[in-house]
């Protein structure tokens, strides 16, 4: 077998070892500088390897940077079989994780949020939560929480026939801040903030996260373990706190869940309202229209 393409290879690249010292030393004396920018084993290889044409072989011997890689990831939750992903899963990560937003229970798809509103936004279905993509605002505010706190409110009976809880709850005077500490109150809905709700409020997210407080904190039976729990909702959240089971510790409510109980019956006979949610970093839903 002619070895001729080995041993011209291996001269050159005796040769750039060579000059790679000594040469290099002579070129920058001959310059009168310290150093070239550029690397002169650089020059000497590129100049050896274009007269031998072998542009593969420093495909194959350099070390090049891998690509960028797209800021979303995804993992899939083998509690429910549901897998988070790109913004919504960077969203999850960065935002209290399972004590805040919880598990995943659904895939991702369209809906129509908010009454009257014509538009699908693609939503996805967590224990604590419902997550929102909204391309058209600004990078850090495309994820949103959807404002389940406000809509279930409204969906509180009374004892009492025809009565609705969540309306009085919601126009109820407020219980006054003197003496309470932490105590914030809010003008925009006439209702207070306190105590271990407001420490918890303000740790995991405030204001943007959850919204305005809807309610003042009362007294609630939890429906699946027959506790006594003192409740009270925000636009997008509902806290809880367990004193009997969790030593009074501040638990954020499984709204997504209820939410998942009403509707996942029609959302599974639709799969073609699945979609997937764009990476974090895209300017532009890139989904397929709709129906």
């Amino acid at each position: 077998m002619d070895d001729s393409p080995r041993r011209s290879i291996c001269r050159a690249m005796r040769a750039v070892r060579q000059n790679g010292c000594a040469g290099g030393r002579a070129a920058r004396a001959r310059r009168g500088d310290r150093g070239d920018p550029r690397g002169i084993q650089g020059q000497t290889l590129g100049a050896l390897l274009r007269r031998l044409g072998l542009f593969f072989l420093a495909a194959s011997y350099l070390t090049l940077a891998p690509p960028r890689l797209a800021a979303g990831g995804s993992h899939l939750f083998t509690e429910t079989g549901q897998t988070s992903s790109n913004a919504f899963y960077d969203f999850w990560l960065a935002h209290g994780q399972t004590a805040v937003i919880g598990l995943p229970l659904s895939p991702t798809f369209r809906w129509a949020v908010g009454a009257g509103n014509p538009d699908k936004t693609v939503i996805q279905v967590y224990e604590r939560a419902v997550l929102e993509w909204h391309p058209e605002n600004a990078p850090g505010e495309r994820v949103q929480l959807e404002r389940l706190g406000d809509d279930l409110l409204d969906l509180l009976q009374a004892d009492q026939p025809g009565q609705r809880l969540g309306a009085l709850l919601r126009y109820s005077p407020p219980d006054p801040c003197e003496g309470a500490a932490p105590c914030i109150a809010f003008a925009e809905t006439n209702h207070t903030l306190r105590g271990t709700f407001s420490d918890r409020w303000n740790a995991d997210g405030g204001l943007r996260l959850f919204g305005y407080p809807l309610t003042e904190q009362f007294p609630a039976v939890d429906a699946a373990t027959g506790e006594d729990v003192t409740v009270q909702y925000f636009e997008r959240s509902r806290f809880e706190s367990h004193a009997a089971s969790d030593g009074g510790s501040v638990l954020l409510g499984r709204l997504g869940a209820s939410f998942w109980d009403m509707h996942k019956d029609v959302i599974l006979a639709h799969p073609e309202w699945l979609v997937t949610v764009p990476d974090l970093d895209s300017t532009d839903a890139y989904l397929p229209p709709l129906p």
